[in-house]
C-alpha cells in the first residue's frame, strides 16, 4: 500500500513536470528588453533575447547588471500571454552561483513589484540551464529578479506560450465608426498634432508624418470624438507613436460617454503598458454613449495619439419612424417666441426641407431672449411616438444643446409635457427624441432658462391620431 502511495505521489510531481516545447516558438525574442542597470563592459539586456545562448561573457552574447538590490531584467512581450514555460541559460565562463535565488516572474504591467512569481532558480553550475513552470500564469511582462545585492547576468531568455487574445478583439472586417466622427482634444500643440489625424484611418506611428495628434501640457489633457451617434461600444483600438514619446500615453482612460463632458464619462479601461508603437484594445463591454475618450487623468502632460478605431453597434431608437410614416408636423402650423431678420420665419421648420444652411431660408431662428421657442400647432390631438430635430450644419450647433420637445394641449408651452432634452449636438445633427405616446395638440422646442436664440432647420412629428 505504502508503495502504491508513492507511485501516485511520484506521479503527481511528473505530471506538474514542464518541458522546453520542442517545436514552440520563443515568444521572447519578439520582445523589448530592460534591466535595472548596465554593467560597465556591454552586457546589455536585450543580449538575453537575441537567440544566442552561448554562456561565454566575452562572445557578448550575455546580458549583465550592476550589483543593484534588487538586480533585475525584464521582457516586455507586447501582448499578453499565457505564460506556460521560461527557460533561462546561465554563464558557462564564471560566476554561475550569481543566478541562485533570482526569482522567474510574469507581469502585467512594467512594475516588477507586482509580478507574480513562477518559480525560483536553487541549483545553479557553469552553462546550466533552468525550465521553470508558470503555468499559464497571464501577463505581457516576464522578469528575473535577484532579491538580494549582485549582479544578475543571463545568456539567453526563452519565453513560451499562447496569446490572450482579448474577447473584444475586432473582426478583420469590422467598421471602425471613429472615422466618421468629429475629434476634439484639450488643447492644440504649437507645431501641429491636429485631433482629427486621429480618425483618419492612418495608422503610421510617426509624428513626423501628420499622422498623429498632440496636446499642449495641460490637466488634464484629453482627446474626444463625436460618434454622431449613440453606439454600444464593443472595444477601442489605441495606437501609441512609434517615433518618441510612448511614455506619455502611460495611464491613459478610454472613457464611453452621452455629452461631450469627459468628466462624465464612464471608464472602460487603463493604458497600463506602453513601448513606441504599442497597439492598445480596450473592451468596453457594450458600454452605451455617443463619444469616446483618451484622458489622462493624474497628471499634467502631452497627450499624443496615433490612430483611436472604435468598434459596436448603433442603438437604433425604439421610437425611429418607419421609412413610410407620415410626418404630421407638414400639416401643421408653426409659431416662434421671436422672429430673427427676414429669413428665419418659423414656417421653415416643417416645409418638409432638412437643409441645414440659414443661409438657404430653410432654418428658423429667434431672437436673443431668455427661454426662446418653437411650437407646432398639429390641429388635432395625437398620441405622439417621436420627434425628430435637425439642427443647422453652416454654424451655431452648440446652441441647441439642452433644448426640450414638449407636448401639449394648449398653446402655452410653460404647460406641455417634457419628452425629452437635446444634449449632444454637432454641425447638421439629426436628434430623435421618443415621446412614448404622450397626448397633445401641441409640439414644441424651448431652450429654458438661458439667454440665447433659438435656431433649427426642421422639426418632424410621428404618431396616431388621438380618440
Amino acid at each position: 500500500m505504502k508503495i502504491l502511495a508513492m507511485f501516485w505521489l511520484f506521479g503527481i510531481c511528473l505530471a506538474h513536470v514542464c518541458e522546453r516545447p520542442s517545436n514552440g516558438i520563443n515568444i521572447a525574442r519578439q520582445g523589448i528588453a530592460k534591466q535595472s542597470s548596465r554593467n560597465l563592459h556591454n552586457g546589455e539586456a536585450y543580449l538575453a533575447i537575441d537567440g544566442k545562448t552561448n554562456g561565454i561573457y566575452d562572445k557578448g552574447t550575455c546580458s549583465h547588471t550592476g550589483s543593484d538590490s534588487p538586480s533585475w531584467w525584464k521582457v516586455n512581450l507586447k501582448a499578453t500571454y499565457a505564460v506556460t514555460v521560461v527557460v533561462v541559460y546561465n554563464r558557462q565562463d564564471c560566476c554561475d552561483s550569481r543566478l541562485k535565488g533570482a526569482e522567474v516572474r510574469v507581469g502585467a504591467s512594467p512594475d516588477i513589484s507586482k509580478h507574480v512569481k513562477c518559480g525560483v532558480i536553487e541549483t545553479t553550475s557553469p552553462g546550466s540551464v533552468h525550465t521553470i513552470c508558470c503555468n499559464g500564469k497571464r501577463g505581457q511582462f516576464v522578469s528575473i529578479v535577484l532579491p538580494n545585492p549582485d549582479h544578475l547576468t543571463l545568456c539567453e531568455v526563452e519565453v513560451y506560450g499562447e496569446e490572450v487574445v482579448p474577447p473584444c478583439k475586432p473582426a478583420l472586417n469590422a467598421i471602425n465608426i471613429a472615422t466618421g466622427g468629429l475629434a476634439e482634444q484639450s488643447s492644440q500643440y504649437a507645431h501641429g498634432g491636429a485631433p482629427d489625424l486621429v480618425i483618419d484611418g492612418k495608422r503610421n506611428a510617426d509624428s513626423f508624418n501628420r499622422s498623429c495628434s498632440q496636446t499642449e501640457i495641460t490637466y488634464p489633457s484629453w482627446w474626444r470624438v463625436n460618434l454622431k451617434a449613440v453606439y454600444a461600444v464593443s472595444a477601442v483600438v489605441v495606437y501609441n507613436r512609434q517615433d518618441c514619446c510612448d511614455m506619455q500615453l502611460l495611464g491613459a482612460e478610454v472613457r464611453v460617454g452621452a455629452t461631450p463632458d469627459v468628466s462624465d464619462h464612464i471608464i472602460c479601461g487603463t493604458i497600463e503598458a506602453v513601448y513606441p508603437g504599442s497597439v492598445h484594445t480596450i473592451c468596453c463591454n457594450e458600454m452605451k454613449g455617443q463619444y469616446v475618450s483618451v484622458v489622462l487623468p493624474n497628471r499634467a502632460d502631452y497627450l499624443s495619439l496615433c490612430e483611436v478605431e472604435v468598434y459596436g453597434e448603433a442603438i437604433t431608437p425604439e421610437c425611429k419612424p418607419e421609412p413610410n410614416a407620415i410626418n404630421l408636423a407638414r400639416r401643421g402650423t408653426a409659431e416662434q417666441s421671436s422672429f430673427y431678420g427676414s429669413m428665419g420665419a418659423a414656417n421653415h421648420a416643417i416645409d418638409g426641407r432638412t437643409d441645414g444652411d440659414f443661409n438657404y431660408r430653410s432654418c428658423t431662428h429667434t431672437g436673443l431672449e431668455s427661454s426662446p421657442w418653437l411650437r407646432v400647432n398639429l390641429r388635432a390631438t395625437y398620441a405622439i411616438s417621436s420627434v425628430v430635430v435637425y439642427n443647422r450644419q453652416d454654424c451655431c450647433d452648440g446652441r441647441l444643446n439642452g433644448a426640450e420637445i414638449r407636448i401639449g394641449d394648449s398653446p402655452d408651452v410653460s404647460e406641455h409635457v417634457r419628452c425629452g432634452t437635446i444634449e449632444a449636438t454637432y454641425p447638421g445633427s439629426v436628434h430623435t427624441i421618443c415621446c412614448h405616446g404622450r397626448r397633445g395638440q401641441y409640439v414644441s422646442v424651448v431652450l429654458p432658462n438661458q439667454p440665447q436664440y433659438l435656431t433649427l432647420c426642421e422639426v418632424e412629428v410621428y404618431g396616431e391620431a388621438s380618440d
